[in-house]
């Protein structure tokens, strides 16, 4: 399952929910356990799994509805 929708772009979400907490890139990776190049590659993305999502979104603190509003 992705999360993709007309009205969100999940790389565009991250990219402003990042600015918002004022979370690096390199800290939200390891935070989540993953590569500096994987959180890259979100930035970049138009959707993701929607797992994936939710993990971003808890550990920024947002729900998924706050994180995914973001680029509006």
């Amino acid at each position: 399952m992705t999360c993709r929708s007309k009205a969100s772009n999940v790389g565009k979400c991250l990219q402003v929910a990042q600015i918002l907490k004022n979370v690096k890139s390199a800290d939200l990776a390891a935070g989540l356990g993953v590569a500096p190049q994987q959180v890259v590659r979100w930035r970049s993305a138009s959707n993701m799994r929607l797992h994936t999502v939710q993990e971003i979104a808890s550990y920024l603190g947002m729900s998924l509805d706050e994180f995914c509003s973001l680029d509006k």
